[in-house]
């Protein structure tokens, strides 16, 4: 009884300060959202910090770097634009969501380890700045065996996926299809510094990679509704009216890339580990 009554008297409290106060009433309920962003925004440090870890001892601290490289753009992004984007329009970030940004930019970042991204310290390394007996134009010329094309496909599987399981707006195939097509491009424009062959083929390949990520999803999706009666995926940022918000993930992709190319200095990396 004695808990109860005082229950009650902490409630009657709150009431007569909303009700006599509402200045104070303001800055409490001001101080409590802010908490709430600070533990999100620690949230994400110890998700990167994690998946940093995962980078460091499943690869090397070379791994380590790229990962940082990835993310140190869309870091500020999140921060800076993102969050002020969101607080305008009054939607929150749940964990989940987190995890799963985290997560498409940890793959965007094994994307980039794979390929082998060229970056601007790649410039006056090799011969000439672009080679063209390194660039096929013709479709299907650039290799005479399959595993190629099977492993461009399978790499870009999870854009196709994730893009729109994390975001409303790409749950279409016209937007999963060009988004595909952008990061190719990208990645196959950042070659052209390096030491590595550039490819129509690739374009190709990692463009239908995404569309059968897509189509995953989508069957996915319809198993899910068709015995749960339920969705999956992300729904609360497709009806935003701010461009940052609705072109999110894009963003990632492009932020994520400029990060690598003009941060990623493999050959200063590997020097400054040896000392």
């Amino acid at each position: 009884m004695h808990k109860l009554l005082s229950a009650m008297a902490y409630s009657n409290a709150l009431s007569s300060t909303n009700s006599q106060y509402p200045a104070v009433w303001h800055v409490l309920a001001h101080t409590k959202t802010i908490k709430g962003r600070y533990n999100k925004l620690t949230l994400y440090i110890i998700l990167d910090v994690l998946l940093g870890l995962f980078c460091m001892v499943f690869g090397s601290w070379l791994t380590l770097y790229l990962y940082l490289c990835t993310i140190v753009l869309n870091v500020i992004f999140q921060i800076f634009f993102l969050r002020r984007a969101l607080v305008n329009e009054n939607i929150r970030w749940s964990k989940k969501y987190f995890f799963a940004v985290n997560i498409f930019l940890f793959y965007l970042c094994l994307v980039y380890l794979v390929t082998g991204l060229g970056t601007i310290w790649d410039i006056g390394l090799h011969d000439g700045v672009i080679r063209t007996s390194q660039i096929f134009l013709l479709p299907f010329n650039s290799s005479l065996y399959h595993w190629p094309y099977i492993l461009n496909i399978t790499m870009m599987i999870p854009l196709g996926f994730l893009l729109p399981f994390t975001w409303e707006q790409f749950r279409s195939i016209t937007k999963v299809s060009l988004a595909g097509l952008f990061l190719s491009l990208l990645i196959e424009s950042s070659q052209l510094l390096n030491n590595r062959t550039t490819t129509v083929d690739d374009l190709i390949m990692n463009t239908l990679g995404a569309m059968v990520g897509y189509f995953i999803f989508k069957t996915l999706l319809y198993i899910v509704r068709k015995v749960k009666g339920k969705e999956i995926g992300f729904h609360f940022n497709n009806g935003a009216s701010s461009r940052v918000i609705r072109y999110e993930g894009l963003c990632y992709i492009i932020f994520s890339f400029l990060g690598v190319l003009f941060f990623f200095n493999a050959p200063l990396f590997s020097r400054l580990m040896l000392w």
